[in-house]
């Protein structure tokens, strides 16, 4: 909120980094816990809150920038409401107490060996639905900008919003199939997203109307989001129902460096490659990239469907 140069920004975004990271691997493992033999109603309900609230995130703020004349102080203000609420509703949770492992630190995060397949698979699946969720909200502004650039500040919030929100109908719709048809919508979600993706940056020029523009970018962020939403859902769902309750934690910390990492990667590569060859090209070289190995995901989830577990 007070931040007076990139270095300060960066090293607050990366303090914000680490409390995400916490509160996914703990938050989904915590509610997991509370849900006894609902493990899969419990995962659904913890993944559609961290989809659905990044959704609702820029939204606010886009929609504070256009009606506040110091939109900082206000959305922040807000963000320390809703955190507050968040740490008396943690403190207050009816965790059931797990022994302490011996010495000072533990070990670094590792998922059992049996679950390593579960966890690859997951972790290739949803990473690249979340790398292509992950542009949206750190590049859809520059995008937007480049096929409308009449569109205001919070027509991006509520494109971001209307993402976030298909992922988390998806989700919710998702929980009605086997995980493997899940994981398998994942994989073509992302595909016709990063495919609607490339069309929408080769061809936005020759695009007159601005409702067609609207389209295609509705088109883009409802798939490539819906592919993440349902990536997330069968990815946690598959690891949890499997991974011993002392275990989830670790397994989730596991999962989300799996696919966090990669995604922060492509975006800070596709943020630079803007910088050279502008937003046009990086989304296209972004798109190719996620395509392809989106397609390779495919094959192999073709070949391992037998083997994926059924979640009940």
């Amino acid at each position: 909120m007070t931040a007076g140069d990139i270095v300060t920004l960066l090293v607050a975004r990366l303090l914000t980094g680490l409390s995400v990271g916490a509160i996914v691997s703990c938050g989904i493992a915590a509610v997991i816990d509370l849900s006894g033999t609902r493990r899969a109603d419990a995962a659904l309900l913890a993944s559609s809150a961290i989809v659905l609230g990044s959704g609702l995130g820029p939204l606010l703020a886009e929609v504070v920038t256009d009606l506040s004349g110091d939109p900082v102080i206000a959305v922040f203000l807000v963000a320390f409401v809703l955190l507050a609420a968040s740490l008396v509703a943690a403190v207050r949770m009816p965790l059931p107490v797990r022994p302490r492992g011996e010495g000072r630190f533990r070990q670094l995060p590792r998922v059992p060996r049996p679950h390593v397949a579960q966890l690859a698979l997951g972790a290739a699946v949803y990473g690249p639905g979340l790398v292509g969720g992950s542009f949206f909200l750190a590049l859809s502004p520059s995008l937007l900008y480049s096929l409308r650039p009449d569109a205001g500040a919070s027509a991006t919030g509520a494109l971001v919003f209307v993402a976030f929100a298909a992922a988390t109908a998806v989700q919710w719709g998702a929980r009605l199939l086997p995980v493997r048809i899940a994981l398998s919508a994942s994989v073509a979600g992302t595909l016709v997203g990063m495919a609607s993706l490339f069309t929408a940056a080769t061809t936005h020029d020759t695009v007159a109307l601005y409702a067609a523009a609207v389209c295609v970018c509705v088109c883009v962020c409802v798939c490539v989001c819906a592919g993440q939403g349902a990536g997330q859902l069968s990815a946690f769902t598959l690891l949890n129902a499997s991974v011993a309750p002392e275990r989830r934690a670790a397994a989730n910390a596991c999962l989300s460096m799996s696919v966090y990492l990669p995604a922060a990667a492509f975006t800070l590569a596709t943020g630079r490659l803007s910088d050279r060859s502008g937003i046009d090209a990086s989304t296209r070289m972004l798109a190719v990239a996620m395509m392809l190995i989106g397609a390779v995901v495919g094959v192999v989830l073709l070949a391992c469907r037998k083997r994926i577990p059924r979640v009940g």
